[in-house]
């Protein structure tokens, strides 16, 4: 069975305007609702491609119900922790020459709705897919990644990573089956800059050599 796992989900609110202004009124040309997230999002992609997948994570109040439901449209499965605080709206301002983003607080996740996540983490068996993607709350630490491939792997699951930062550089010592760093990632994880393709390919090759990732 494949799982996603989205700990920081939001609702992607996409407004597109003519020009966007600051300190003016700006009005929609049209607007659009979605469940956003990138391991929602990669449940999305493999239900378009007939492949079942069961969402896990956390969400919230009235803007969790916009997400259940909306994958519920989609026949995704899922199985969240219910969080007491709402889910995060993140709205993207789009014009024809640029994009603005604002992004909301994360809920607060409790030890409690930790643990209760966890115990799904922990009934999943050998054979099992989990795809860890995107940011984490503020309220989670930053090792909370690592934490989980590590008990993954103890369990025989093969673990896919696609997070950023500090919260990537962290996971990665537990040794994920699979990791999708795009440039921005990587150049942010050996603090240099990359300026050509060339780039690009000498910073993967030293990611493979210097962390040393194992295939199951």
């Amino acid at each position: 069975m494949i799982y996603t796992v989205t700990l920081n989900p939001a609702i992607d609110y996409v407004v597109n305007v003519d020009q966007f202004q600051v300190g003016e009124i700006n009005r929609s040309k049209f607007d659009y609702k979605e469940a956003g997230g990138k391991g929602i999002n990669v449940s999305r992609v493999l239900n378009h491609f007939g492949t079942i997948s069961t969402a896990l994570g956390f969400v919230g109040g009235f803007t969790g119900e916009f997400i259940t439901d909306y994958l519920t449209s989609l026949n995704i499965s899922h199985d969240f922790v219910s969080l007491q605080q709402d889910t995060r709206i993140n709205v993207k301002m789009k014009s024809e020459s640029e994009e603005t983003e604002l992004n909301g607080v994360s809920p607060e996740i409790k030890e409690s709705d930790y643990k209760t996540f966890n115990s799904k983490i922990r009934n999943l068996t050998a054979g099992d897919i989990v795809v860890l993607a995107g940011s984490l709350p503020d309220s989670l630490p930053t090792d909370t990644y690592r934490d989980i491939v590590a008990t993954l792997r103890q369990q025989g699951v093969t673990a896919i990573l696609d997070s950023s930062g500090i919260p990537f550089s962290e996971a990665i010592k537990a040794k994920p089956a699979f990791v999708k760093p795009n440039n921005h990632e990587l150049a942010e994880l050996f603090n240099e800059k990359i300026e050509t393709e060339q780039d690009i390919v000498t910073l993967a090759n030293r990611f493979i050599k210097t962390l040393k990732l194992t295939m199951y």
